[in-house]
């Protein structure tokens, strides 16, 4: 495995409190941070779990892919930025569903069809800032892990 990205998956790892799984770092054969850390979460939970992105809409937009509440893979820039890295994630990963909180309904980024979208409220998710998190990422993060959501009111388009 490349140093660099073991460097990267270890680090990651210790953020998450499962610096355990650094031992399998190894034996799974991954393409990128996010995907070893997905896999060795699969390999501690033994089951495959759902995935989840939480995007926080904005001027600057959070996103955040969370499978079992852990944060898988973290980001925060741009609007004109932010299409691509959502699209590249849904590339990589089968995310079941988007969900995006409702603050700036203004700043919305096209989004894919064939993924269930839910929108729910972001109360007071960009007040609340994560240890190691930026603001819109820890707020996307809240969005993606919110309980708030529910098939019956999901947007199958914007």
């Amino acid at each position: 495995m490349n140093p660099r990205l073991l460097y990267k998956i270890r680090r990651r790892l210790n953020e998450l409190g499962l610096s355990e799984l650094l031992r399998f770092a190894y034996s799974v054969n991954c393409t990128s941070e996010s995907d070893c850390i997905l896999k060795l979460l699969e390999r501690r939970l033994g089951y495959s779990p759902k995935l989840y992105l939480g995007i926080d809409p904005g001027k600057v937009y959070g996103v955040a892919l969370v499978a079992a509440e852990y944060p898988i893979y973290l980001w925060e820039g741009p609007k004109e930025d932010a299409t691509s890295i959502v699209n590249s994630i849904l590339n990589e990963f089968a995310v079941e569903a988007i969900i995006i909180g409702n603050g700036a309904p203004s700043e919305m980024i096209e989004l894919p069809q064939n993924v269930k979208v839910y929108v729910v409220p972001e109360d007071n998710t960009s007040k609340t800032k994560l240890k190691g998190f930026g603001r819109h990422a820890s707020s996307a993060y809240l969005i993606a892990t919110t309980k708030r959501f529910s098939k019956e009111r999901a947007l199958l388009s914007l």
